[in-house]
């Protein structure tokens, strides 16, 4: 038991959102002085610019000081401890199915559109016979019979999946309820294949932190056996799916050093965009990129926007810390101060509403944005904010609360 206190305790430090912005920013640092084997290790060879690590600090306590000033809380705080289990009888689970099951059948509707498409049957094709590679993957990302605004409808299956792993995880007791297990794996079912087809890691490792995180926040509760024994076995479904999805991308890497390689890609773009770049982008390198998407997918004078002149290495993704940089300079540290309040405050909110099935939820989409930082941050993405916005509408208009014994 005491080692599964330990656990638990260092389960909330590194999920802790200033922990997680501390190792995604400053750890990779570490990259332009180890070379690791079996990856390509792009940072090593590289003479790290002085300004990088400075920058790195600032940012990573400018996350931290604004993060505690918008939470006004003091230290970790254990959401577990909060959650009233035995006074919560039930929650209005029809009300959540329908929003599950309207988030979940939009997206298998564009799934369905895509796959069918002439060009989705060859894309199908050579998945099943094995002769897909990263080029097969953006011939998916760039299907022109459907639009990438119907496109990316499909990125509400991944949102759903979340949503009921928030269940879960602040209402154990909705396990009794089979109708919501088989509405989990119907949903899991989905979001593997959609991954699949899209050659997609990041819902699936964001799925699998997610339930690293989570298992240790429930597991001394009295649904313990069940919590280990359901969670893990979805953990190891997703991982040997991930594992798939290498070997569909002809990666010859294990999930890990992938882990790694996006890491060293980012820090190795990072360290070059700060020698290289000449041109700010004003935050539509960050927050403002979903508006960048808009405005160039509907050719709204998309040539008065501002873009980036900096160099880059094997290809040119980047991490927040490029990112940011490329919006402001050596003052990109105003995108942490503004991620931190929100971060901030979205972390009081679930700590003032622990049975808030929507705060659940928002706060978990906000650690999967920070967590894809260390790479492409998933915020830059406006699927990922579409996400949000048809959650808050169908919670607004199909109410989910939480009923109490003697209530």
């Amino acid at each position: 038991m005491k080692l599964l206190k330990q656990f638990n305790a260092l389960s909330l430090m590194i999920f802790y959102p200033p922990a997680i912005i501390f190792i995604i920013t400053l750890l990779p640092l570490l990259f332009f002085f180890i070379n690791i084997p079996g990856m390509r290790n792009l940072s090593f060879n590289m003479e790290l610019n002085k300004l990088l690590i400075i920058y790195s600090i600032g940012c990573s306590l400018s996350f931290y000081i604004s993060f505690k000033l918008s939470s006004k809380l003091k230290g970790v705080i254990n959401f577990n401890s909060l959650l009233k289990y035995n006074n919560i009888r039930t929650i209005s689970y029809h009300n959540f199915e329908r929003i599950v099951l309207t988030l979940t059948i939009l997206g298998i509707i564009v799934l369905v559109l895509i796959i069918l498409s002439s060009e989705g049957d060859k894309i199908t094709k050579a998945i099943i016979s094995g002769r897909s590679d990263a080029n097969t993957r953006m011939s998916v990302l760039e299907n022109r019979e459907i639009p990438g605004y119907v496109r990316m409808f499909s990125a509400l299956i991944p949102s759903a999946f979340i949503l009921c792993t928030t269940l879960y995880w602040l209402f154990p007791g909705i396990h009794k309820k089979m109708r919501f297990l088989f509405l989990w794996v119907f949903v899991g079912l989905f979001m593997l294949i959609r991954s699949l087809y899209f050659m997609d890691r990041a819902p699936l490792l964001s799925a699998a932190i997610l339930i690293i995180y989570i298992i240790p926040q429930n597991i001394q509760n009295k649904y313990r056996k069940i919590y280990i024994f359901s969670i893990a076995l979805i953990f190891i479904l997703f991982t040997i799916s991930s594992s798939y999805l290498g070997f569909l991308r002809k990666h010859e890497d294990s999930n890990i050093i992938v882990i790694f390689e996006y890491a060293d890609l980012g820090i190795a773009n990072a360290n070059i965009a700060i020698s290289t770049n000449t041109n700010y982008t004003f935050g539509f390198s960050t927050i403002l990129k979903p508006i960048d998407f808009i405005i160039t997918k509907l050719n709204l004078f998309p040539d008065a926007l501002p873009r980036a002149n900096n160099a880059w290495i094997h290809n040119p993704g980047g991490n927040l810390l490029q990112m940011s940089y490329l919006d402001f300079g050596i003052f990109g540290f105003v995108i942490y101060i503004l991620l931190g309040l929100i971060s901030g405050y979205l972390y009081r909110m679930l700590y003032k509403n622990i049975n808030n099935l929507l705060s659940g939820w928002i706060y978990l989409w906000m650690l999967i944005g920070l967590l894809s930082s260390f790479a492409v941050p998933m915020f830059r993405g406006i699927e990922y904010w579409l996400s949000i916005l048809i959650n808050l509408i169908l919670f607004a208009i199909i109410k989910v609360q939480v009923v109490q014994k003697g209530k």
